[in-house]
């Protein structure tokens, strides 16, 4: 029997893009952070910041406006067809 997960897609979005974070800013300090045993303050600013900005640019009023008339714009289309 197969298990189905609940994930959608916006879930997949989120690890591809936590998974590029990651790549940038921890993997090529991983061991230096283990010498010092300790992750410095400023990457935590950084997480929060790519967090903030992916909020804003995916979650903002003007982003899911944009989305909603994309959403309209493609219905009106297939009924002009």
């Amino acid at each position: 029997m197969e298990r189905k997960l609940p994930f959608q897609w916006q879930h997949n979005e989120f690890r591809e893009a936590f998974g590029a974070f990651l790549d940038k800013e921890a993997v090529p300090y991983y061991d230096e952070w283990c010498n010092d045993h300790g992750v410095p303050h400023s990457y935590f600013e950084k997480m929060g910041q790519a967090g903030y900005e992916r909020a804003r640019d995916h979650f903002s009023w003007e982003s899911i406006a944009d989305k909603t008339v994309a959403v309209y714009q493609s219905v009106l289309d297939e009924q002009n067809k």
